[in-house]
């Protein structure tokens, strides 16, 4: 059971050996309960529409509104590009939404958005269904706020399947360019993407099909000027981003498949790079050269990358058509795979400390040793602390050398045996600790990532060492265990690499933070934060089992208390249970 401290504590008092939950307590959990019903009945959705100033006028001489082209992209159902499609249509844009007043010519950016992407994925065609289908449709079933905010999940109470999967939310906004990956990545899963853009504004969605075709996030935008509303990559017209929301449903967009062209080693191109890192896809397939899309055509299959392949990129070809490859080794066999079919969980940080020399178990009081660690990396070490602290993690000397170097690194400096006195350490429990910073970067893939790494060796100063525990990492997915440690009793473990699971999320380790005191199990924990009955939905079923979390009504395991602390801070309070309702309500903070 989870003690009743903090913030839960003031809701109960003792009462004959029993906890009994105060009046007062209790009329507050009747108020967030009356909320949730009030939230759940009045307050919209994020703000869903555009602003007065927000529609784009067409270029001057011209009509607001142009007459619809008939070129089209991939598969356009009708003769016209609906991904074309302006809010200001007159087929749409003086329906009001709501009883708001203000019309979808005004306000509509993100009706017409969603129209697109229904039609896109199929579940709808251009012929039989419109903005104004839509619209019309969210008035008659109280799909909007009195103020023509949209209640995102109506529309998928419209179209049969299609539902509302949720948005990921940025604190103030962040650069197009910066969440390119993480856009894509949702295409590759055939996500629907709805953008936020313009300065909290104004709704975009991502075309699927041409992102795919490019490599890059292209949009379908609605603003008054169709001729400026597709075949429009993400960065050149918006530079930062503020929501990205998603729907799931319907058909996948594919590329056409590209023509077979001869003799790509003759036009091949290669940059140099040597990167390590861990595949999310999986079954992408390992191909000799040329390089075609398929066996068959000029290459030879040599195997294929599961998910969680550890590979090495030397090289990137870029063939005549502009399809990009990598070459690289796997499992000591070296082949070339297509960039799209695998991204990167991160790059494998490969530091290790070769013949440590770590400080005895127990010292005598003012004995010192001398530093010969050899750290070895393939990657660039920018950095080396060594340091001791207390059994408190209380800093007592510490040297930084930046040494900038790839390859091996040497501690044996008398600089840091000078500045590092283990001998002028007064009695007591210590831990003598090395930080490596090493950095990976790749001009393939345009990221950067920085691993710190640390080793930590307790010891003792004339008193005799301190028990040890044994510290089991765990899979939460497949138990598997992945590594085992012995920590000294009151020392943290040091954490490892996690293993990659294709379609989730890693958001952390059970008990890595906890100091201990026993045989300790660490489980690897995937999903979604928050969704504490596993269901891959963030539910008002969810809110339930955090506030009985919260309130001490149930004893939850370690996996549930972790999914259910939100906010992070090692236990479950009621600040978790109004996050919760939010999350599940789709509001933001």
């Amino acid at each position: 059971m989870l003690e009743k401290s903090g913030m839960i504590a003031p809701l109960y008092s003792n009462r004959k050996g029993k906890y009994t939950m105060r009046k007062n307590a209790k009329r507050l959990i009747l108020l967030i309960f009356l909320a949730a019903v009030m939230i759940a009945q009045t307050v919209v959705m994020p703000a869903s529409f555009a602003s007065i100033d927000d529609n784009f006028s067409a270029a001057e001489g011209q009509d607001p509104v142009e007459i619809l082209s008939d070129d089209c992209y991939g598969t356009v159902l009708g003769s016209e590009d609906y991904r074309k499609w302006a809010q200001a249509d007159p087929r749409w844009g003086s329906i009001e939404m709501s009883t708001s007043g203000k019309t979808v010519a005004k306000i509509g950016c993100l009706v017409t958005s969603i129209t697109k992407l229904i039609i896109k994925s199929k579940l709808r065609d251009s012929e039989t269904f419109n903005v104004a289908t839509l619209v019309n449709w969210l008035n008659a079933n109280n799909g909007f706020s009195p103020y023509g905010d949209l209640y995102w999940f109506k529309v998928a109470q419209m179209i049969d399947g299609l539902e509302y999967e949720g948005a990921d939310y940025y604190t103030g906004s962040t650069s197009s360019q910066a969440v390119q990956n993480r856009i894509m990545n949702y295409v590759r899963q055939n996500k629907l993407v709805v953008l936020h853009v313009k300065n909290k504004q104004h709704f975009i969605a991502v075309d699927n099909a041409k992102s795919l075709l490019e490599g890059e996030v292209y949009i379908m935008d609605s603003l008054n000027n169709t001729a400026g509303n597709a075949d429009i990559a993400l960065a050149s017209r918006y530079p930062e981003i503020f929501r990205i929301s998603l729907y799931v449903g319907g058909e996948p967009d594919t590329v056409p498949a590209q023509p077979e062209i001869e003799n790509y080693i003759d036009h091949c191109t290669s940059v140099s790079s040597s990167v390590n890192g861990r595949i999310v896809n999986a079954d992408a397939a390992l191909l000799t050269l040329p390089c075609a899309e398929a066996a068959g055509q000029g290459s030879t299959v040599l195997g294929s990358i599961q998910t969680g392949s550890i590979v090495g990129i030397d090289a990137e070809i870029v063939n005549p058509a502009g399809e990009c490859w990598y070459r690289l080794e796997v499992d000591g066999q070296q082949g070339y795979v297509e960039r799209g079919s695998i991204e990167f969980a991160g790059y494998i940080n490969d530091l290790e400390v070769i013949a440590p020399k770590p400080p005895a178990d127990s010292l005598q009081s003012g004995k010192s040793f001398s530093l010969t660690e050899r750290i070895v990396s393939k990657h660039l070490i920018t950095s080396v602390i060594g340091r001791i602290t207390d059994i408190n993690g209380n800093v007592i000397y510490s040297v930084t050398v930046e040494p900038n170097v790839r390859g091996e690194f040497k501690i044996e400096t008398s600089q840091i045996n000078n500045l590092l006195r283990f001998g002028q350490l007064a009695n007591g429990h210590y831990a003598y600790e090395v930080f490596a910073a090493v950095n990976a970067s790749s001009s393939l893939t345009d990221a950067t990532d920085e691993f710190s790494v640390v080793r930590v060796c307790p010891f003792s100063v004339g008193v005799d060492a301190l028990d040890t525990h044994t510290v089991i990492f765990e899979d939460g997915i497949t138990g598997e265990v992945l590594a085992t440690q012995t920590v000294a009793s009151g020392f943290k473990p040091v954490m490892i690499e996690h293993a990659v699971h294709e379609g989730v999320e890693f958001l952390g380790w059970t008990n890595a933070d906890k100091r201990v005191y026993a045989d300790t199990v660490c489980k690897a924990v995937y999903g979604m934060r928050g969704d504490t009955d596993g269901n891959g939905e963030l539910t008002i079923e969810d809110t339930v089992i955090v506030l009985r979390i919260a309130l001490g009504c149930i004893e939850a395991d370690e996996m549930t208390v972790f999914l259910s602390d939100l906010n992070a801070d090692g236990c479950v309070q009621i600040e978790d249970v109004i996050t919760s309702l939010r999350m599940s309500l789709g509001i933001s903070a």
